[in-house]
C-alpha cells in the first residue's frame, strides 16, 4: 500500500510533464502556422497594392510609389501579372461590367433615337476589345513598376515577357504599347 501511495505523486508529476511537453510541442507547431498566415496576409496586401496601381484611372494617389516602396518583394507578383494578366475573378468582374456598359449604351442610343450612340460592334467584340485593353494596361504598368524598382534581373525577365506578348498580339494599338514598354525598360 505504501508503494501505491508513493507511486501516485510520481505518476502526477510524469503526467504534468507530459502535458507540459505536449503543450510546448503544440505551440511550436502553431508558431509556423501563424507565421504562414502572416506571410499570406502580407502577400495579399502586396497584391492589392499592386492591383491598385495596375487598375487606377487617374493614378493621382501615389499608387505607383506604393508599389515601388514594396521593393524587390513586389517583383514576383509584378512579373506574374505581366505574364498572365489580371486574376481570373478580376477579369470576370471586368467582363460583367463591360456587358452591362454595352447594354446601357445600346439602350441609351435607342432611347435617344440616335444610332451613332449605339456600339457598332457586337457585345462580344466590345467585351473582347476592352478586356484586351485592360490586359494590356496590366502588362505596361507592371513593366513600369519593375523598371522603377530597378532590379536588372527582373527587368530582363520583363523584357522577355513583353517580347513574347508582342509576338502574339495582333492589334496594332496594343503592339505599339508593348513596343513603348520595351523601350522604357532600356
Amino acid at each position: 500500500m505504501n508503494r501505491k501511495v508513493a507511486f501516485l505523486p510520481l505518476l502526477s508529476i510524469v503526467v504534468a510533464l507530459l502535458v507540459t511537453a505536449c503543450q510546448s510541442q503544440d505551440l511550436a507547431l502553431a508558431a509556423p502556422i501563424e507565421g504562414e498566415k502572416v506571410a499570406a496576409q502580407q502577400e495579399l496586401d502586396e497584391v492589392e497594392t499592386i492591383e491598385r496601381w495596375l487598375e487606377c484611372e487617374d493614378c493621382l494617389d501615389g499608387e505607383l510609389e506604393a508599389v515601388v516602396k514594396l521593393g524587390p518583394e513586389a517583383l514576383p507578383i509584378l512579373l506574374r501579372f505581366l505574364e498572365v494578366g489580371p486574376r481570373e475573378e478580376t477579369l470576370k468582374l471586368v467582363e460583367t461590367s463591360l456587358r452591362q456598359s454595352y447594354a446601357e449604351l445600346a439602350e441609351y442610343g435607342k432611347v435617344k433615337e440616335d444610332r451613332r450612340l449605339i456600339p457598332r460592334q457586337s457585345q462580344e467584340q466590345f467585351v473582347v476589345f476592352f478586356t484586351e485593353n485592360f490586359f494590356s494596361q496590366y502588362q505596361t504598368r507592371a513593366a513600369i513598376a519593375i523598371k522603377q524598382i530597378g532590379d536588372e534581373e527582373a527587368i530582363e525577365k520583363a523584357r522577355q515577357l513583353l517580347e513574347a506578348a508582342l509576338e502574339v498580339t495582333e492589334r496594332e494599338d496594343l503592339r505599339a504599347k508593348l513596343i513603348l514598354s520595351l523601350e522604357q525598360l532600356k
